[in-house]
């Protein structure tokens, strides 16, 4: 049986405050961490044949073709545009000249990444979800109502669904395993509600947003990506983010995702360490606490910024205490 191993190079601190939990490799892109995401490619690799250890850029988004690139590659590192994808057959190897990636990899390069481009990836991983879940189309039948394609809308086979609009008009609806959709709740796909997750009774969601894993959330959500372990489980609006894992939003929280002047959102770059213009006119709660980065560049950063520093690190101490188990109340 081959081993990944994945590292993060500098590039990864673009993906502050996130990388600072359990690496890049923890992160969660679309439906799956990167490191589930290359667990499927040593899995692809052992049914070629293949053994041995291999270093890959844990930033690199694997896809259907990425076990044939690194077989054709052979022990050689692999480089794309001066970035490293992978460093051999095993770090004591003998050093050789790095050769260009046969293709333009696909890279996590932003935290923005998460939310921005969540559209993309969750077509992406739609394949992969019904593999690992064993998902189906819904038999809806009332008083849940169905609007747009029915073989959009699919489930694991323990998930419940109890008198819910669902909307797949514009992307599929996936509701994974032990996950519950209460009465009374809004759902707009693209949109993927993970193991255990819960949709409150009354919840508005709409895609592309994730639902990460015994995740519970209510209120108005829109473009929204869940990491895990978190809650928002009550009114108050939330668009355009990405909530780190063990955070909890109280009761009534809301977020503003646009700016009064209606201009692009500047952001404070861990990276760089200045502001920056994001490219984006939407944006929220781009860290593990709640914090607008439209209002990044005011007297009180210093504050914020050791607060997401101390939020990242107390979400991997409980990570480490309890695991996968959850403690959402």
């Amino acid at each position: 049986m081959p081993t990944i191993h994945l590292f993060d190079d500098n590039a990864c601190r673009r993906l502050y405050p996130f990388h600072l939990v359990k690496g890049v490799e923890g992160i969660r892109h679309g439906a799956f961490t990167q490191r589930e995401r290359w667990a499927r490619v040593e899995q692809e690799l052992a049914d070629r044949g293949e053994t041995g250890e291999l270093y890959v850029n844990s930033r690199w988004i694997p896809d259907a073709d990425t076990a044939a690139d690194l077989i054709s590659s052979g022990p050689r590192r692999l480089e794309h545009q001066g970035t490293p994808l992978t460093l051999g057959t095993a770090l004591s190897s003998e050093e050789t000249s790095p050769i260009a990636a046969p293709r333009a990899p696909r890279m996590l390069d932003h935290a923005n990444d998460l939310f921005s481009g969540l559209e993309d990836q969750l077509t992406r991983d739609l394949d992969a979800m019904r593999s690992n879940w064993t998902l189906h189309p819904a038999r809806v039948v009332p008083p849940t109502q169905l609007y747009g394609p029915a073989d959009q809308v699919l489930v694991a086979e323990d998930a419940v669904v109890r008198a819910a609009t669902l909307d797949t008009s514009g992307g599929a609806i996936v509701i994974g395993p032990g996950a519950r959709v209460e009465p009374g709740s809004h759902l707009e796909g693209p949109l993927v509600v993970h193991e255990g997750a819960v949709v409150r009774t009354g919840a508005h969601i709409r895609g592309a947003t994730v639902i990460g894993p015994h995740c519970k959330v209510g209120g108005e959500i829109a473009n929204v990506h869940f990491q895990g372990w978190a809650n928002k489980a009550h009114g108050g609006f939330l668009g355009n983010s990405v909530i780190g894992r063990w955070c909890n939003l109280g009761a009534g929280t809301v977020s503003s995702n646009l700016k009064n002047t209606y201009g692009s959102v500047r952001q404070w770059s861990h990276a760089s360490g200045q502001m920056e213009d994001s490219g984006l006119f939407k944006q929220a709660v781009p860290e593990c606490e709640m914090y607008s980065a439209e209002n990044a560049d005011d007297e009180n950063f210093g504050e914020h910024f050791a607060a997401a520093m101390e939020a990242a690190m107390a979400a991997a101490m409980l990570d480490e205490m309890f695991g996968m188990e959850g403690m959402n109340d």
